[in-house]
């Protein structure tokens, strides 16, 4: 391995899972000002993150929608005032908007690809 490209602050860092709670230990480079003191006794730096195994629905098998802010919501929060103004019914409004977004994915993925 190459000298000096490795950080120097490789230390036991807990990663709380924002969405549960979940906290684990582990070691990291990352930059933080918070810290926690675990069931152990011992203080360690703290990094909160939003999603972790215990969270994800790949791992839990729950389709449970964990994302904080998501793509439709952050669409809809920016044009809520035109919705308002125009009295668009917004479960029409979401089903235009969600045909429109899957028929870009449909062009650029390979994955909705027509084997007949």
């Amino acid at each position: 391995m190459k000298k000096g490209i490795h950080p120097d602050n490789y230390r036991l860092v807990a990663f709380r899972d924002m969405s549960n709670g979940h906290t684990f230990v582990t070691k990291s480079a990352a930059n933080t000002r918070e810290t926690v003191k675990l069931d152990d006794g011992v203080e360690y730096p703290l990094i909160k993150i939003e999603i972790s195994n215990t969270s994800h629905p790949f791992y839990t098998g729950k389709m449970k929608l964990v994302d904080t802010a998501g793509r439709v919501d952050k669409y809809m929060n920016r044009y809520k005032d035109h919705l308002a103004k125009n009295k668009i019914n917004r479960t029409l409004f979401l089903d235009l908007f969600m045909s429109s977004v899957f028929s870009q994915l449909r062009k650029r993925s390979f994955y909705f690809y027509n084997f007949e």
